[in-house]
């Protein structure tokens, strides 16, 4: 684990882990959450150049990162790293949805912060996604 993030390990079994999760608590002192939502095919997410897993249909990822400073989110569609830089506050959640872009000849992905409430009535529907498991591009 990167000294700019820590993946969250939640106590207990796969349902206690999403409803621990879906309270949407306050991050551990010093650091922000980030919930990374609305994959709709694998995409690697990273943070800071570090991939924290794959997006997949139905699932949300949890991270923390240290707060007061600004990290780089980012995703890779296949054809350019789209990235999103944000300044994150201690104690604070942030809600990113990953969509979906179309072209007259391919499509792509990027991600945009979106308002809490509407983040968290997208993300109660869906599942915890397993973190760590990226592409061997990103490992």
């Amino acid at each position: 684990m990167g000294r700019f993030y820590r993946r969250v390990r939640l106590h207990g079994h796969g349902s206690d882990r999403i409803l621990a999760t879906k309270k949407f608590g306050a991050p551990s002192s010093n650091n922000a959450g980030i919930y990374i939502f609305g994959g709709i095919y694998k995409i690697d997410i990273l943070v800071d150049g570090k991939c924290i897993g794959q997006s997949a249909p139905n699932g949300f990822i949890y991270i923390e990162v240290e707060g007061g400073k600004v990290h780089r989110l980012s995703i890779d569609s296949g054809l350019a790293p789209n990235n999103l830089d944000l300044s994150f506050e201690s104690g604070k959640n942030y809600f990113v949805r990953q969509y979906v872009t179309t072209g007259d000849t391919v499509g792509g992905a990027g991600l945009e912060v979106i308002p809490e409430q509407q983040a968290k009535a997208d993300i109660a529907i869906l599942d915890l996604a397993k973190t760590g498991n990226c592409s061997a591009t990103q490992k």
